[in-house]
């Protein structure tokens, strides 16, 4: 492949072709020992740019003999050359003179004289010593990689080599469905792209996008390389199998998918989608890779089960409707319950749910009384509602619903639209019995 060497140094030639009056700071390590001994603590130093003639063109103040205090550390030091209040470096300054050496003095205190500490060190400043050369003949094969100095070449590459904006997203398909990755915005200079599939590069597919069917579950990487280095993301391609085992949703959707892992999209304000970020989602991407078996989802947060009985919650939490005893919202799942749980339900602003022991438990907002346990105090924790033989729960948005084994129905909570079913509009702070027995 043609090499894009050349390219990029004319581009960073155009780049910097209309510097301002002043260069960037070009930073420096040194090291200061006295007799030996690493020095450290704060000095005076001084710091001049010379050519190799010995001709000064750049110090740090207005004379020779103006310092500057720099914190060393072990026997370093770093400092900023042309920043710090020091001089502001020429724009021209590595145009006109490409080789320069940096002259530094250090004031010791225990003699009261300046001593030079040498060599000598060459600088570079990668940018203007690129454009020196470039400015010297740019024609085919004028300019090539090896004429770089490894530092320079290191220092470019902090800025040149590409980058991913973000991580490609795990997905799950039908069989067989048509799916298009697309790669993730990508910072750098004159890169190419590769795909790859569980582990080999695909022939042809260097493009922006992939399409692939899901004929298996496999490994998609996308790798960005130039002449400075590469960058690699992976993810995985799932295939669906035995369909969708719980679903819920508001304006944020999960499911629990047959191989136990819970998948998420939609609105994540707040935390609610569990993957750590705000970002709105409009593709699925998972959160917990297996051993979910139940899941919930509230106005502004979610609650899901494992396989070991354990309560998780993330999202909003105002109220108190994660249960972790906060009101601080969670963008990753927090376990709230080691064990024993066996159904979830989330209201708007409240969370329910039931032990295998029969008892009833509910956290979160309570101004009218949804959690029904006698008050209107928001819980933070998760309170007891009723001991025993709970068999189901559900959640409306300010109510909630419970079947014991006995076949009774019982409801309590907001009533202004006659949701409880018990004949009136009064909201109700404990539970109601609504129907004796036949309910399933």
């Amino acid at each position: 492949m043609k090499s894009l060497f050349p390219n990029i140094l004319l581009s960073l030639l155009a780049a910097f072709a209309c510097v301002p009056a002043f260069a960037a700071p070009v930073t420096y390590t040194g090291k200061l020992a006295i007799e030996g001994v690493n020095y450290n603590g704060d000095a005076a130093f001084t710091f001049a740019l010379r050519d190799q003639n010995g001709t000064v063109h750049w110090r740090n103040g207005s004379n020779a003999e103006d310092s500057i205090n720099v914190p060393v550390e072990r026997g370093h030091y770093v400092v900023y050359l042309g920043g710090q209040g020091m001089n502001p470096l020429p724009a021209n300054l590595f145009l006109d003179h490409p080789a320069l050496y940096l002259q530094v003095r250090f004031f010791r205190l225990d003699t009261g004289q300046w001593v030079h500490l040498q060599p000598d060190q060459r600088i570079y400043s990668a940018p203007h010593a690129l454009t020196a050369e470039l400015a010297k003949a740019v024609r085919p094969g004028a300019v090539t990689e090896g004429m770089l100095d490894p530092v320079l070449k290191a220092h470019l590459a902090l800025v040149l080599k590409p980058k991913f904006a973000s991580p490609l997203a795990d997905y799950v398909a039908r069989p067989g469905q048509s799916v298009v990755l697309q790669a993730p915005s990508t910072s750098g200079a004159y890169y190419s792209y590769q795909w790859k599939k569980d582990g080999a590069p695909i022939a042809g597919a260097t493009g922006s996008r992939l399409t692939v069917s899901a004929d298996a579950d496999h490994q998609y990487s996308l790798v960005a390389s130039n002449t400075f280095g590469s960058s690699e993301t992976a993810m995985h391609a799932l295939v669906a199998r035995g369909g969708v085992q719980a679903i819920a949703a508001r304006d944020h959707t999960l499911y629990v998918d047959a191989n136990g892992s819970l998948w998420a999209t939609g609105n994540s304000d707040n935390g609610r989608l569990g993957d750590g970020t705000d970002a709105r989602r409009s593709d699925f991407l998972k959160v917990v890779d297996g051993n979910v078996s139940a899941v919930a989802a509230g106005s502004q947060h979610s609650l899901f089960l494992k396989n070991d009985g354990s309560l998780w919650t993330m999202g909003w939490n105002k109220y108190g409707q994660l249960g972790d005893g906060t009101t601080t919202d969670r963008h990753i799942p927090v376990k709230i319950v080691d064990a024993n749980i066996t159904a979830v339900a989330a209201g708007n602003h409240h969370s329910l749910f039931l032990k295998n022991d029969g008892s009833l438990w509910g956290m979160g907002y309570n101004v009218v009384a949804q959690l029904g346990d006698g008050t209107t105090t928001n819980r933070h924790s998760p309170v007891k509602i009723v001991d025993a033989d709970v068999t189901a729960v559900a959640a409306g948005n300010h109510h909630t619903l419970y079947l014991q084994s006995d076949g009774s129905l019982w409801t309590m909570g907001r009533n202004n639209r006659g949701q409880l079913g018990d004949g009136t509009t009064t909201p109700r702070n404990a539970a109601l019995r609504i129907e004796d027995s036949s309910v399933k």
